[in-house]
């Protein structure tokens, strides 16, 4: 049996096992077969937000995206790939995993990989963060800024899903709360440094200021606001996008 075979097997599997989305289902596999990668997207997109198509969602990433995965928009590949993480019940697994996807952004021979793989990276970031790797998640936060720094034409396209220039800043915001709140920064130590809460409050000042720059979000004008003041921006500001 051929690769492709085995993908279009598996989806014949799932409309059997899924029947609520086997119209879909079969749908994915006759854009598959007719490579019409920009419409099968679409129906993906479509179909990531249900609770009930999460429950086989690593399964249909391992066994059907990863198929076409070097075809179609990296930035939508890697947005899939965010929702799938979050179907992982331990962060270490979702770090993995998106390691995996960025892997396959690396090797999809693709141009423009800088935003998708920035976008993923500031993700895995986050899971850094939520198993109490803090150094680690602020060395993330700062190769990111790097990056962006140095990229053009940064997508600010409505999706609904936020994009790499928006989490950066969300998580460098989660790590400045973090340390604001009295959790620990240093390992070694495990005590709150003060210098460390005021370098990150400066550097998310500049990057707050970057994102409004790119984006022109109103919400991250009013966050760039409160951090020129000294003050910690509020969390809906940025959860908001």
């Amino acid at each position: 049996m051929s690769s492709s075979d085995s993908y279009l097997s598996w989806l014949e599997s799932a409309q059997t096992k899924h029947t609520t989305y086997a119209s879909q289902l079969n749908q994915l596999g006759e854009y598959y077969k007719q490579k019409l990668w920009h419409q099968l997207t679409v129906l993906v997109e479509e179909l990531l937000p249900q609770q009930e198509f999460q429950s086989f969602l690593i399964s249909f990433y391992d066994n059907f995206i990863t198929a076409f995965a070097h075809r179609i928009n990296l930035l939508k590949l890697a947005q899939i790939a965010e929702v799938t993480a979050k179907q992982y019940k331990q962060p270490e697994q979702a770090i993995q995993f998106l390691q995996g996807a960025i892997k396959q952004i690396t090797e999809s021979g693709q141009r423009h990989t800088e935003q998708p793989m920035l976008f993923l990276r500031m993700h895995i970031a986050e899971y850094k963060l939520q198993m109490g790797a803090t150094d680690e998640c602020k060395t993330l936060i700062e190769e990111g800024k790097e990056t962006l720094d140095t990229m053009e034409n940064v997508s600010t396209q409505a999706t609904g899903i936020p994009k790499s220039n928006c989490n950066l800043c969300w998580s460098h915001l989660t790590y400045f709360t973090s340390l604001a709140a009295g959790r620990p920064c240093c390992q070694c130590c495990g005590a709150l440094c003060q210098k460390s809460v005021l370098q990150v409050q400066e550097k998310l000042c500049r990057l707050l200021q970057k994102l409004v720059a790119v984006s022109g979000f109103h919400l991250l004008r009013k966050a760039a606001s409160r951090a020129e003041a000294g003050k910690t921006p509020r969390l809906n500001e940025l959860k908001a996008l």
